[in-house]
């Protein structure tokens, strides 16, 4: 069966803390690009609503 998939107590297994890149600082940098995304296009269609000239790369 698939017994041969999981790892022995005495090998290796990688931890998170062994990883290169940490994942809780991923994790915190997406929702914040998120959140900044989310935030621009709100001032972006509130301003277009209340008639501002925006330049053209932008609308």
């Amino acid at each position: 069966g698939n017994s041969g998939l999981k790892p022995k107590d005495n090998e290796f297994t990688s931890k998170p803390w062994h990883w290169p890149i940490n994942y809780q600082v991923v994790w915190w940098l997406n929702l914040l690009s998120i959140a900044l995304y989310l935030l621009s296009g709100s001032i972006i269609a509130v301003a277009m609503q209340r008639g501002a000239r925006l330049p053209a790369e932008v609308a």
